[in-house]
């Protein structure tokens, strides 16, 4: 909004506005709306106002956790009206003071009345799950919400996590990422090399594991073959501390492992969300793959070479391939 006033005042009105009506537009724009905002959610929230209505599908321990979450956090603008569950024979019981309110079958009814819900059933594998999703008749939610609930679902904390890695000119910065692994994610590394040598020359050849004990179970697996987990690194793209295609950031502890000339070659552009590696390798290359592609990329780049990975990035990633 403010930006169309300033090119309306420049191409319209010939500068004719005082800086004082534009800087209090723009004051108005950047601080007062979002403070007004806020008072007023929390207001609604407190007169139990705020939040649209949410059909849980599940009447397990998972539906349990995920109410409380949702009483917990009203915020998050969600209320729980009613629970389906595949057992039909739950109908009329209460969960948490949320009713059972039938089996899935039911649901055509349900999402003429509601529009969105929720899948609580973190036992369904990755490709279940997305069966069962798409057959639902509510319409989609926001994705990145409900990653987070199930997240907490699995595992309770930070759904986020912030990891260190080295950006453009060894800058080090924090990238955004969902959290798929547990918060003791280093401890169990460290005890299944312990407790598996033989998985070590994976792990160093790699660095990742097939059978990674540091992944959530079903939740985690699936944001990382589908990529969701990466998501929100466009807020890392917004800072201007990655690209959308360049080569992956490389985390601290990496730089005492690859080759230092790699390390300052590929520092020397943004590091990006997608990459040539990404599209060709994803986690079936190892090391030297990745070096061999990023060079390549960093050595070569053209605009067609960025357009040409992204539109490589979207078969990848629903392809699923090389990805664990």
């Amino acid at each position: 909004m403010f930006f169309s006033l300033i090119a309306w005042d420049y191409l319209v009105q010939h500068g004719q506005w005082s800086r004082g009506v534009l800087l209090s537009t723009w004051v108005a724009a950047t601080i007062l709306l979002p403070l007004t905002f806020g008072w007023v959610r929390r207001s609604f929230v407190r007169m139990g106002h705020w939040g649209a209505p949410l059909i849980i599908i599940g009447a397990r321990g998972a539906a349990q956790r995920l109410i409380r979450l949702m009483s917990n956090n009203p915020k998050l603008g969600y209320v729980p009206v009613g629970i389906l569950d595949l057992d039909s024979g739950l109908a009329g019981t209460e969960l948490n003071g949320v009713p059972v309110v039938g089996g899935v079958r039911g649901a055509g009814y349900w999402a003429k009345r509601v529009k969105t819900a929720a899948v609580a059933m973190p036992e369904l594998e990755g490709t279940q799950l997305a069966q069962m999703s798409a057959r639902l008749p509510f319409p989609q939610v926001p994705l990145l919400l409900f990653a987070c609930i199930a997240i907490m679902i699995v595992s309770p904390g930070n759904p986020f996590y912030r990891h260190e890695v080295a950006g453009y000119r060894m800058r080090p910065f924090r990238m955004f990422k969902l959290r798929t692994m547990y918060p003791d994610a280093k401890d169990r590394l460290q005890k299944y090399l312990d407790d598996n040598p033989e998985r070590r020359s994976e792990w160093l050849q790699y660095l990742k594991l097939r059978n990674d004990p540091r992944i959530l179970p079903v939740v985690g697996t699936f944001l990382r073959r589908s990529s969701i987990d990466e998501l929100p690194q466009i807020i890392n793209v917004l800072r201007g501390e990655m690209s959308l295609v360049g080569p992956r950031p490389l985390a601290l502890y990496e730089l005492e492992i690859v080759d230092p000339d790699y390390v300052n070659l590929r520092c020397s552009v943004l590091p990006g969300i997608t990459g040539m590696w990404q599209v060709e390798k994803r986690s079936e290359g190892g090391l030297e793959d990745r070096e061999e592609m990023d060079t390549y990329y960093i050595r070569n780049w053209s605009l067609w070479l960025d357009i040409y990975i992204l539109c490589r990035t979207f078969p990848t990633v629903l392809s699923g391939r090389g990805a664990y």
